[in-house]
């Protein structure tokens, strides 16, 4: 889970929440935002880093923003259909203002300019199928 990665290179994590991306030809993609603050110093003074990760998991025909339903889906189908699926998380990451959520606007940008060539082949999660 990003948390663990995030915390374990310094960053505290001071909120976390879900975006919907509107996208094109199917419902909104749900992408979990995680607000960060790290703390740097160049020996005279410090300084604080304000970021986000958003991030959400992609799996053989699913995707989710939750690490629980990523869990769920994992068991159900080696339990149910006798398959192990590979999962990976496609991230986003940047600065962000102290105050305010307009990242969120280009977090959305950019989820809707990556997803079509991520998911190309993938049919199941509403790509074209590969040539």
């Amino acid at each position: 889970r990003p948390q663990r990665c995030l915390k374990g290179q310094g960053n505290a994590i001071v909120n976390e929440h879900y975006i919907e991306v509107p996208m094109d030809g199917r419902k909104p993609l749900q992408v979990a935002v995680i607000e960060t603050e790290r703390l740097y110093s160049n020996g005279e003074r410090e300084q604080t880093y304000y970021g986000y990760y958003a991030y959400w998991f992609v799996g053989q025909d699913r995707e989710t923003a939750s690490h629980y339903t990523r869990m769920f889906w994992l068991g159900w189908d080696r339990v149910l259909r006798s398959v192990a699926h590979r999962w990976a998380y496609i991230a986003v990451q940047g600065q962000r203002e102290k105050e305010g959520l307009a990242y969120e606007q280009d977090v959305a940008d950019f989820v809707r300019l990556i997803y079509p060539p991520i998911v190309a082949g993938n049919t199941a999660l509403g790509g074209a199928p590969a040539p």
